[in-house]
């Protein structure tokens, strides 16, 4: 059976089909899949078997249409069996319907946009967490006729493809900087929305370079303005503060997030990506957007949300994906989260 499965973006959600994909082909080693995403994410699926991924960077305006023309011309060649849409925008609705026009070889997801839509702003103490994306991701398939594990536990514990030649590199590196036997707290501190960012990442590093003299720091981030930002606050101890950039690739930091004591991180990629790895403590930062919305970490043993609870704040979530200004105009979500307490849960 071949199938095509569609999802372009966002990084995280693209990196949460990582686990379902490499479940889909454990337990239905007939299937071969194409996976159809945005260029520079095709690297979420390397190593999964029977996976090959077609990675797209579409042009805008009547080009992009055209472009999309054409790659359904192309995959029309490919003669799926189905196509999963694990994106359900116009986009996967518009290449799906071509490729079966009048047959019912099409899953799609179901996103539950008016349920979420719906606790933006309503947040509270009894609120149960809605149907998160991984499980709703697995009812395509399942919708489909493919088997997956029975227990929800078998999908959490699935990690990222070993690479023997990838690790012997970082132990090296490890070894060469005389990061070993250290204490390694890693630090995210960006996203793609602006607002999903805490605002005192400089006072943790501060704290944490305060309170022994051996703990190493790693950031991660990537593009220029977020580089500029962690040149500044490794300037307070070059040997102790670490840019992870400036060391491995960004397929290389996936497997540096095992060699990590804990890492802090806002609700980004890069947490989807730590939950990937063997890393035993990761600490993420809420604010505009509640995990409970389906895209916080299924796994809850290695997991602490630090986020500001709905009796404190009842503007809180205020919006699905983190893409909208504060409203209130003061931050207060992120601005009240203090240095202290995070430092508290590395301790």
């Amino acid at each position: 059976m071949k199938i095509l499965v569609i999802r372009f973006s966002a990084m995280g959600d693209v990196v949460l089909c990582h686990p379902v994909l490499s479940e889909v082909i454990q337990l239905n080693p007939e299937v071969k899949i194409d996976f159809l995403t945005r260029k520079g994410l095709e690297f979420i699926v390397e190593g999964i078997p029977n996976v090959n991924s077609i990675a797209v960077k579409f042009k805008k305006g009547l080009s992009g249409f055209f472009q999309l023309l054409q790659l359904v011309n192309e995959l029309q060649n490919e003669h799926y069996d189905l196509v999963i849409d694990l994106h359900g925008s116009l986009r996967s609705r518009f290449i799906s319907i071509l490729l079966f026009v009048g047959r019912k070889n099409i899953f799609r997801i179901d996103k539950g946009r008016d349920e979420k839509n719906a606790r933006i702003g309503h947040l509270n103490i009894d609120s149960k967490p809605l149907r998160h994306h991984i499980l709703r991701y697995r009812d395509v398939f399942v919708n489909a006729g493919l088997k997956l594990f029975d227990q929800l536990e078998e999908t959490i514990s699935i990690r990222w493809p070993k690479n023997e030649n990838v690790n012997l590199e970082i132990e090296k590196t490890i070894l060469e900087n005389g990061w070993n036997n250290k204490k390694r707290i890693g630090i995210a501190p960006f996203a793609k929305h602006h607002w999903k960012e805490w605002n005192k990442p400089e006072s943790l590093i501060e704290k944490i370079l305060e309170e022994d003299g051996q703990t190493l720091i790693f950031l991660f981030g990537a593009g220029t303005e977020e580089k500029s930002k962690m040149r500044h606050w490794q300037k307070k101890s070059v040997e102790r503060v670490i840019i992870v950039g400036d060391y491995f690739s960004i397929q290389q930091e996936i497997y540096f997030f095992s060699k990590l004591d804990a890492l802090v991180t806002m609700d980004s990629a890069n947490l989807h990506l730590a939950n990937l790895s063997n890393i035993p403590k990761i600490i993420s930062i809420w604010g505009p957007t509640d995990p409970g919305m389906g895209f916080g970490p299924v796994d809850q043993k290695r997991n602490i949300f630090v986020q500001k609870s709905a009796q404190q704040l009842t503007c809180r979530p205020c919006s699905v994906y983190g893409n909208k200004k504060c409203h209130r105009g003061d931050h207060a979500c992120m601005v009240q989260i203090e240095a202290e307490e995070i430092l508290e849960h590395l301790s």
